[in-house]
C-alpha cells in the first residue's frame, strides 16, 4: 500500500461520517476505483460489518448506521480475542474500519464505473430510499440509473430497451433451455418515481414509488416467478404451461394470466392483493392456500395474523398506476400516508385523532401538493399547512361548506 494509501481506512471512516475534505473524498474514490482487489476488500468489510453489526429491519429501512455503536462492538470482539498485548493500533483500525465500510454504499455518487458513463458499481444491499432515480441493478452488483431517456443493451440472451419512465425485456433465444440458470435483474423505485416494466414473457407491470422487483432476464423453468416490495399491478401474459407466481415476505401469489395489484409496504404492516380480472391462488406461510375471484381483496395483517377476504372497488387500489389515487371515506392519516410515496414530506398532529377524520378526494399526480392540502382544510374543521416539506395538522374553526367528496381542482358528485 502506497504512502498515499497508508491510512486509507481512516479516511473511509472520516468520509463516512461527513467529515472528509474534498481531497480525502477524492482519495477514496480513486483507491476503490483503482483495482479489483480494492473492490474485493471493500465487499469482504461489507460482509464483516454485517456479521458484527446485526441491524434491525427498522435500521436497515431509516439508514441510520451508527458508527460509534458498531466501533465499540467490533473493539469488544477483538479485544476478547487478543491472544498478546501486541495487537497493533493499525490492525485495530483495520477491524473497525471493516465494521462501517458498507456505510461506503451511500457514496454511490462518488464511485464511477469502469464500464461505461451510464453505470455504477453497486452492491446488492441498494435499498429504494438510496437513490433519488430508478435504477436498474444487473446480476453482476453493476447498477444502470434509469434517468437517461432512451437507451437499448443485450444482456444474458435478452434485449433490454428502456424509452420514457419503462423499459422492456425481448428474448434473444426462443428455445431456451430449461435447465439454463435464470439471470436476476432488480428494478428499484424511490420515493416519487413510478416505473413501466415489460417481461421477456409479455406480462407488463406497473411499479408505485418506494418498490423493487426482483425478476429473471427470460423465465427458463416451469415457472415464472419474480420478488416484490413495496406495490405493483400486474397484468400477466397467459401461459398455461408457466405459472406466473409473485413472492412476497409471507405469501406466494400464483396465477396463470390475470390482472390484480399487490401491495406490501414495510411500514404497512399488510399483505394485500387485489384482483381485477381472472382468478389467483393465494399460499399464506403457515395459513394455508386460498382462492380469491375478480373484485376480491385477500389481505394479510402483520399484527393479528389474520388472514381477511372481502368484496371491494378495485379501482381505490389501482388507480395510482394511472396516475392518480381515489379516495372514498377514507382516514386522512391513510390518505397522507399514501402520499408521502409521491411527495416527500412528514406530518405532525396536533391531537392523533385528526388522522382518523374521513375525506373522499380525487388527487391527480400532477396535481400541486399544497392546494390538495387547501381543498382538504376547506372541508372540515382542520387545518393542514405545509411548509419545509413538513405537514402540521391542526384545529379550525368548521368552514360553512355543505360538501366533502372534493376532486383536487374541482368538485365530484359521483364518488
Amino acid at each position: 500500500m502506497t504512502d498515499n494509501y497508508k491510512h486509507i481506512e481512516q479516511y473511509i471512516v472520516t468520509v463516512l461520517s461527513g467529515e472528509a475534505s474534498s481531497e480525502e473524498i477524492l482519495l477514496v474514490q480513486k483507491w476503490i476505483n483503482e483495482s479489483e482487489a480494492n473492490r474485493d476488500y471493500f465487499e469482504k468489510m461489507q460482509c464483516l460489518y454485517k456479521y458484527v453489526t446485526k441491524p434491525s429491519k427498522q435500521d436497515n429501512k431509516q439508514l441510520l448506521f451508527d458508527v460509534d455503536a458498531a466501533w465499540r462492538k467490533v473493539q469488544t470482539k477483538t479485544t476478547r480475542q487478543r491472544k498478546t498485548p501486541r495487537f497493533s493500533y493499525l490492525r485495530w483500525t483495520s477491524y473497525a474500519a471493516a465494521a462501517i465500510i458498507a456505510l461506503l454504499v451511500i457514496l454511490n455518487a462518488f464511485i464511477p464505473s469502469k464500464n461505461s458513463k451510464e453505470t455504477d458499481l453497486l452492491t446488492s444491499q441498494l435499498e429504494v430510499n438510496q437513490t433519488n432515480e430508478p435504477v436498474l441493478v444487473l446480476e453482476n452488483g453493476e447498477k444502470i440509473s434509469l434517468r437517461k431517456d432512451t437507451f437499448s443493451l443485450q444482456k444474458n440472451y435478452a434485449t433490454i430497451h428502456k424509452k420514457d419512465a419503462s423499459i422492456s425485456y425481448k428474448s434473444d433465444n426462443q428455445e431456451t433451455d430449461n435447465e439454463t440458470e435464470e439471470v436476476q435483474h432488480r428494478l428499484v423505485i424511490p420515493k416519487g418515481k413510478t416505473y413501466d416494466l415489460l417481461l421477456a414473457d409479455g406480462t407488463h407491470v406497473w411499479l408505485n414509488a418506494e418498490t423493487e422487483l426482483t425478476y429473471p432476464t427470460n423465465f427458463n423453468g416451469d415457472q415464472r416467478k419474480v420478488k416484490l416490495k413495496g406495490e405493483a399491478f400486474f397484468d400477466v401474459a397467459k401461459d398455461a404451461q408457466k405459472p406466473f407466481i409473485v413472492e412476497l415476505e409471507s405469501m406466494d401469489i400464483k396465477v396463470l394470466g390475470t390482472s390484480f395489484n399487490i401491495s406490501n409496504y414495510e411500514e404497512d404492516k399488510t399483505e394485500c392483493v387485489t384482483l381485477v380480472s381472472g382468478s389467483v391462488e393465494v399460499n399464506v406461510a403457515q395459513k394455508g392456500t386460498y382462492q380469491i375471484t375478480p373484485s376480491e381483496q385477500l389481505s394479510l395483517s402483520e399484527f393479528h395474523q389474520t388472514v381477511n377476504i372481502e368484496k371491494v372497488d378495485t379501482e381505490l387500489f389501482t388507480s395510482w398506476k394511472d396516475n392518480k389515487y381515489i379516495f372514498k371515506n377514507a382516514r386522512l392519516d391513510d390518505i397522507l400516508k399514501k402520499l408521502h410515496r409521491w411527495y416527500d414530506f412528514s406530518v405532525a398532529y396536533e391531537d392523533a385523532l385528526m388522522g382518523e377524520k374521513r375525506f373522499s378526494i380525487i388527487i391527480d399526480r400532477e396535481d400541486d401538493l399544497s392546494k390538495v392540502l387547501e381543498i382538504i382544510s376547506y372541508t372540515s374543521n382542520i387545518k393542514l399547512e405545509y411548509k419545509d416539506k413538513r405537514i402540521n395538522v391542526r384545529s379550525e374553526k368548521l368552514l360553512a361548506v355543505s360538501y366533502t367528496h372534493l376532486r383536487a381542482h374541482e368538485t365530484l358528485s359521483d364518488l
